[in-house]
């Protein structure tokens, strides 16, 4: 009976021995040192051969392919001659098909990567307003590819290339229209040249101050209308992009009282938009002069014009690129 006991015992205690070790066992192909519960090691060839391998009916497959030993960037590789589908409570969460082309939600992609279903997002994020300065987390900010196809913010003002004022080379030095007899007078009072890649909406903006005064530097007293203004061109087409003008008139000579004249400066300005094709433009101001009495007798009712634009140091002169 004791002897019956212990061959019990023993038996026992070498099955739990076993199945401890069965079940904590693991198993190495082509190598003796696993270290997963399956590890498969293939150390010599360097052929990018399956070292894994399910198959169905059809000839169609799936393997893991080993990679090449003799490289050592080379990846391993999934291989299938059919289609990779990832699914998520039976739907086609992720699928890959035979051109390469990943469909989300679908099966039928149509494109390199297709997103499926009228609810679909993407979010990156990078182009976040944590992560990215140009998001500020209030405004849509404007997503942009450059040429090499990365995506990225930009603001949405692609440009500012012209920024000038009276400190810099619009009108730093005033400009005077003058005429004795009145008659309508132009000049070109500034130019300046952008050059675009592609094409783009421009919009000019301009304004600068005016005197006005008769021909010979004194207010004028002759009751009679002066005007100025100022077009911004382009120069190649002709086309005006803006147009701004506006008059001045005095009380007649002789009425005249503390009240009817007023010293300073009137505005001239404003702003305009235009399409241009990609390539290097010219954008002109030209303004222009015109009124006041002819030269009569006696000489000292002769009033005519003199007009000066920019005489007070504020003039900004500013071209945008919209797109």
């Amino acid at each position: 009976m004791i002897i019956k006991q212990l061959r019990t015992l023993f038996l026992t205690i070498t099955l739990c021995l076993f199945f401890s070790t069965l079940i904590k066992a693991q198993v190495g192909v082509g190598t003796t040192n696993p270290r997963a519960t399956l590890e498969v090691k293939e150390s010599v060839n360097t052929i990018e051969s399956p070292i894994f391998l399910v198959s169905a009916a059809n000839d169609r497959s799936m393997s893991i392919l080993q990679p090449d030993n003799s490289d050592n960037d080379d990846a391993f590789t999934f291989f299938t001659n059919n289609a990779f589908q990832f699914r998520t409570d039976a739907n086609d969460a992720l699928v890959i098909d035979s051109q390469g082309y990943v469909g989300v939600n679908t099966d039928n992609a149509l494109a390199e990567l297709h997103l499926a279903g009228a609810g679909s997002t993407l979010r990156i994020d990078y182009l976040n307003s944590t992560n990215n300065s140009l998001n500020n987390g209030t405004d849509p900010s404007v997503v942009m590819v450059d040429a090499n196809g990365d995506l990225f913010l930009k603001e949405s003002v692609d440009d500012f290339p012209v920024n000038d004022s009276d400190e810099d080379t619009f009108f730093n030095t005033a400009v005077t229209i003058t005429n004795a007899n009145g008659a309508l007078v132009g000049a070109n009072a500034y130019s300046t040249t952008i050059t675009l890649t592609k094409k783009t909406l421009v919009e000019v903006v301009f304004w600068t101050n005016v005197s006005i005064r008769n021909f010979a530097g004194n207010p004028p007293t002759d009751d009679k209308p002066r005007i100025f203004g100022g077009i911004v061109t382009h120069e190649a087409s002709g086309q005006e992009i803006v147009y701004s003008s506006s008059s001045y008139t005095n009380a007649l000579n002789g009425t005249i009282n503390s009240g009817d004249i007023t010293t300073g400066f009137y505005t001239v300005g404003g702003n305009g938009f235009i399409t241009l094709e990609p390539g290097t433009h010219t954008i002109n101001l030209d303004i222009f002069a015109g009124g006041g009495s002819a030269i009569t007798t006696p000489a000292s009712a002769a009033q005519g014009y003199r007009t000066t634009f920019g005489a007070n140091g504020l003039s900004r002169f500013q071209i945008v690129y919209h797109n």
